[in-house]
């Protein structure tokens, strides 16, 4: 009999088993940041009552319940991103991505944005529509406990995620953790929070207006609110992610070049800048930048010296990346 496992076989499962050690480490090490925990917890908590919202919207015939769990069914997938994006955005370089893969949130917070728009518009919006030129029968069981039920949830996850995103910042600080302010990825979660609670807000009126005074349309009108609330509340972050993901110019830098510029110029031998390009790599403030000098074909221009004068102008601006390159130009063609 041939063995079941050959050599090919055996290496194969000896990878797999040594990248699950290699996770459970990492996920044993994620464990102690306060941050990873809540979001776990969250992530837990979401999807369970959104499951239950959705049951109690079929049952009575309310587009707002549905609405919600639509709602919070994405913000669960989005806490899931947020946990893989945290872990990928840690990889170290290699030879193929040289940048790293801090970038990688950039992208996750611009997917999650545009889908959120998609469902928003398409999912919850537009069926709402009908709903209020023709309403129908909501029925009112139970509708009023269940949206203050989802409130107290969102008010919940509000305190638990702000504390600990506080811990993360002061334990960010203790160890030096370049970068410890909130990324995009953070803010897309607070945003999502905001609008969360403002959700259901709208939600507890609408089921006092169906349960209480039985107005057939507060329904389609708060399902109607809960998606202007989702597009309204990624609107910023799809402008910044999208100028990130275009190389946009950074915006903080906008005023501050001009100046470096003019340092630039004032250095010895220095006769022009050219394809001066600057952009931002990750939501943390890491701008990177490249440009050309023309300099003076003369003897007594140390180039490393120069290089080392202008990277150290362009530093100050947190331009921690700088390719600069130099080309020499003839004194004698500035001379005629």
């Amino acid at each position: 009999m041939f063995p079941i496992l050959n050599n090919k076989t055996r290496r194969v499962t000896r990878k797999i088993r040594q990248q699950i050690q290699q996770w459970r480490r990492l996920f044993a090490l994620d464990a102690n940041s306060r941050i990873i925990k809540s979001l776990i917890l969250l992530s837990f908590v979401n999807i369970v009552f959104p499951c239950i919202e959705w049951l109690y919207g079929d049952w009575n015939n309310s587009w707002a319940l549905k609405a919600d769990c639509l709602r919070g069914l994405h913000d669960h997938s989005s806490m899931v991103v947020n946990l893989g994006m945290m872990r990928i955005r840690r990889w170290r370089a290699n030879n193929r991505y040289t940048y790293g893969f801090a970038r990688v949130e950039v992208l996750a917070c611009f997917t999650i944005g545009v889908t959120q728009v998609y469902l928003a518009l398409m999912e919850i919006f537009l069926p709402a529509i009908p709903r209020l030129m023709y309403p129908g029968e909501v029925g009112p069981e139970q509708m009023i406990v269940i949206s203050v039920v989802g409130l107290l949830l969102n008010l919940i996850n509000n305190y638990v995620y702000h504390f600990s995103d506080r811990r993360k910042e002061q334990h960010d600080v203790k160890t030096g953790v370049i970068g410890g302010d909130n990324p995009l990825i953070t803010k897309e979660v607070i945003f999502s929070i905001l609008v969360n609670v403002l959700g259901s807000v709208a939600l507890v009126i609408s089921a006092v207006q169906t349960e209480i005074f039985r107005s057939m349309t507060a329904d389609s009108i708060c399902s109607m609110v809960i998606a202007l609330c989702m597009i309204l509340s990624v609107v910023p972050m799809l402008k910044d992610t999208g100028e990130i993901l275009i190389q946009r110019q950074p915006v903080e830098l906008d005023d501050i070049l001009p100046v470096c510029y003019m340092k630039v110029y004032q250095l010895s031998g220095v006769h022009n800048v050219l394809n001066a390009h600057f952009w931002t790599l990750s939501p943390n403030g890491f701008f990177v930048g490249s440009l050309i000098l023309e300099v003076l074909n003369i003897k007594t221009i140390n180039p490393n010296q120069l290089v080392q004068q202008v990277k150290m102008i362009f530093d100050q601006v947190d331009v921690k990346l700088l390719t600069v390159e130099l080309n020499y130009v003839p004194v004698s063609g500035f001379q005629k």
